[in-house]
Parts: structure tokens; sequence; C-alpha cells
């Protein structure tokens, strides 16, 4: 008999974790999430800046892993042999066994959004009932407001151009995301920084 899909979270306000265990085998590989990443927007990017990234995201950059855009950074999505030996796109930081990115160095949604398959089925047959889908649903009303918010200080900032990534733009990304952080109360609810100096 195959062991049910597992959860838990780790709750730390806009940082928080959603794990399934089905996520680390999951069926689907470069089909699944992977296979058309979500773009790290700019609320991805202060976030990630918040907790000492600057070093990973200006490495990926120059590395050709990431791109810079008008409306925040994306990935780069690379041919890779999948199953069967079919070469599919997916993912640049996806590996054998998934992601290779440590959780603080990934867009909010790679952390908090979970399939119904790893979750165990829609909600009316999941053995956890609604119980993984209002986690989410929380996390996401939480993280779309703030990417609004931030997106609509840096097209304040910049217009209509693609900014620099440069120390203008990561003092107002971190400013303006700890102000957020402040406002809802949630400075408190932090992991610990990514190794390397936390721009302030």
């Amino acid at each position: 008999m195959n062991e049910r899909p597992r959860f838990w979270l780790t709750v730390l306000g806009a940082h928080t974790h959603l794990h399934a265990t089905a996520c680390s085998a999951c069926p689907h590989h470069v089909f699944g999430c992977c296979s058309h990443p979500p773009p790290y927007d700019w609320a991805d990017v202060a976030r990630v800046l918040s907790l000492g990234g600057r070093a990973h995201l200006e490495g990926a950059l120059a590395r050709g892993e990431l791109t810079l855009t008008r409306g925040g950074l994306r990935f780069a999505t690379p041919k890779r042999r999948g199953p069967r030996g079919k070469r599919v796109q997916g993912c640049v930081f996806l590996g054998e066994t998934g992601c290779t990115l440590d959780p603080r160095e990934k867009p909010a949604v790679c952390n908090y959004y979970v399939c119904e398959t790893a979750l165990g089925g829609p909600p009316e047959r999941n053995p956890h009932g609604d119980r993984p889908f209002f986690a989410y649903a929380v996390v996401r009303e939480l993280w779309t407001r703030w990417t609004h918010e931030v997106s609509r200080v840096v097209d304040e900032a910049y217009r209509d151009t693609c900014p620099a990534f440069d120390e203008a733009l990561v003092t107002l990304l971190v400013e303006t995301y700890e102000r957020l952080e402040r406002e809802a109360g949630l400075e408190g609810a932090r992991p610990e920084p990514l190794p390397g100096p936390t721009v302030r």
C-alpha cells in the first residue's frame, strides 16, 4: 500500500514554505511546475535581497541563469534530457532530485505553491481536507498585495525603463520590502539570513 502524501508548513510570514513529500519525487519532474518557472517579481527579488541573497542573484545574472527585465528577473530554461531520453525545457536550477535552490533564494510562489497531486488530491477527496489549500490561499493573498506594492514603487522610480541591477535598485527594493514587513508586523518572522553581506 502506498504511503499517503504528507505535508507540513514552515510558517514565517512572507517566507512561509509549504512542503509535501511528493515534491521530492515528483512524477512529472521537468514536465511539472519547473518546466515553466515563475518570474522573480520585484517583490521576490526584494525578499531574497533582504535575507542577504545579493551575491546569489548577481552570480546567477553573471552566469546567464537569470536575466533582468522591467518586471524583475527571469529564469533561464535550457533543454535537457528528460524521462525516456526526450529533450525537454526546464528551470536552470532543476537538478536530478528537484530544485537546487535554498528556499530563501526562490521566488515566493515556488515556496508556497504545491500541486493537488502532491497534496493528496482536491480538498473534497483529500485525507487532509482543505488545510493545505487554506495555507496556500493565505500566503498567496499576502504575497499578491506585496507584489503589487513593490512593483508600483519600482515603476514609479524608473517609469518605463528597465532598471540596472545596481546599488540604487537594491536599496529601493530592500527598503520597500522591509517597510511592508513592519506594516504587517512580520519583521520578526524571518528565516536565518543567507551567508554573505545583508543589504541595509
